[in-house]
């Protein structure tokens, strides 16, 4: 019995040192540097408030400079040519004569019309008299019925003589008149292919000169089906001037297109569709053939713009931000946004004005931690660099991202 109460007392007494020690034994892990403590405190990052601002989006295109009219100019009958009447290079004026082929051969040929109508008409004359005569004499039966419609029929034929006499004659009048070649439209005169003494053939197929209008004159380019369905919202908007184009690096930077046609067709295989501009060219800086770089701008809007640093995109391809609540917790927020202006998101959904997004610090905290808000040391020594070089010009520097938290107190964390 004695025994059994030793061990039963032993057993009290080890229980009871088990107890002291597991309350007052300090781990290794926790010292009293206070390595715990750092563990549990919350992250420092650098936040920004989400707003509006009004931004202006543009778009560059390539495109190519094309005529605005284009006439290559060939001979409508053949011939020597006896004289050009223009430089190359001038400013023709529609109408303006050109070349002069040797008319001679054409001249000749109209005299003979003239010789065959004159003819013609005198033999319709003569038939004419006979009929009246052959009409008193069938009346007395002094000839037959045959004779008189053959004297009829051959009047007619007379008449007909006539007309294709005309004809001749105004064929030959028109010819003649070719050899004078005058110019179609009004532009500027190209090379010339040939020069006096040169034999041209009616409709050849090289072009003496070519005769192009510059001003004004087009650019054709290429642009997505999505940006085009933009710029005829744009267009068929309140302003329809609202939306220019422009030529990068032109002479004249001020000049301004407008949109004068868009293919009805998309490429099926680049989803692209073909358009036209028009821009005046009284300098004639664009010339056709040339390659240019066109700049679109489009109306005034108001959008949220997000530092694409700010953005992360995760496996499936969709953005994302870190938004910091009022009690300073942060959470994961999906956003969209596919456009970009001046290297920052063009927020399109998932955020509203007033919400702050985290913008650095933010891979080292977790959905639901509390964070502290940090000042963000680039834009304070872009501050100091500006005040020592010139303190009444500091206030000029406005930090673009704001660290300020929306509630002022900071959550201590628990130790």
């Amino acid at each position: 019995m004695k025994k059994i109460l030793l061990v039963i007392g032993g057993m009290v007494v080890l229980g009871a040192a088990g107890y002291y020690v597991d309350r007052h034994y300090i781990s290794p892990q926790k010292t009293s540097s206070g390595v715990a403590g750092k563990e549990g405190e919350s992250p420092a990052v650098t936040v920004m408030e989400v707003a509006t601002r009004d931004i202006t989006l543009s778009a560059e295109y390539n495109g190519r400079v094309s005529a605005y009219k284009i006439s290559p100019v060939r001979p409508q009958v053949g011939g020597v040519v006896r004289e050009r009447l223009f430089e190359e290079g001038d400013e023709i004026k529609a109408g303006q004569q050109l070349y002069q082929i040797d008319p001679a051969p054409y001249l000749a040929t109209v005299n003979t019309a003239k010789a065959q109508l004159q003819k013609a008409e005198a033999t319709s004359k003569a038939q004419q008299s006979k009929i009246e005569r052959y009409r008193k004499l069938i009346k007395m039966d002094a000839i037959s019925r045959q004779d008189y419609d053959d004297q009829v029929a051959g009047f007619a034929q007379a008449q007909a003589d006539i007309a294709i006499a005309r004809a001749a004659l105004d064929t030959a009048e028109l010819n003649l008149a070719y050899t004078k070649v005058y110019a179609p439209i009004s532009g500027k005169a190209g090379f010339s292919a040939v020069t006096e003494g040169a034999l041209v053939t009616a409709d050849q197929e090289e072009p003496l000169t070519t005769i192009t209008q510059l001003d004004p004159i087009y650019v054709d380019f290429t642009a997505q089906w999505a940006d085009m369905q933009q710029i005829r919202s744009a267009q068929q908007g309140a302003d329809s001037s609202a939306i220019k184009f422009y030529i990068e690096g032109s002479a004249s930077p001020n000049r301004a297109g407008r949109l004068q046609f868009s293919d009805i067709t998309v490429d099926e295989t680049t989803g692209t569709i073909k358009s036209r501009l028009i821009f005046e060219n009284a300098d004639h800086a664009l010339l056709p053939q040339q390659f240019v770089k066109i700049r679109a701008t489009f109306p005034n809007r108001s959008a949220i713009l997000l530092p694409q640093s700010a953005a992360i995109r995760g496996p499936d391809g969709g953005l994302s931000v870190w938004v910091m609540t009022q009690d300073h917790k942060v959470k994961k927020q999906p956003i969209a946004a596919q456009k970009t202006y001046e290297n920052q998101w063009i927020l399109e959904s998932g955020l509203q004005p007033g919400d702050q997004i985290v913008t650095s610090g933010f891979q080292k905290i977790k959905d639901g931690q509390v964070v502290t808000v940090a000042q963000d040391k680039t834009q304070n020594h872009a501050q100091d660099q500006v005040e020592k070089q010139d303190p009444k010009n500091a206030q000029l520097i406005t930090p673009q991202i704001s660290n300020q938290p929306v509630n002022p107190e900071q959550k201590k964390p628990n130790s």
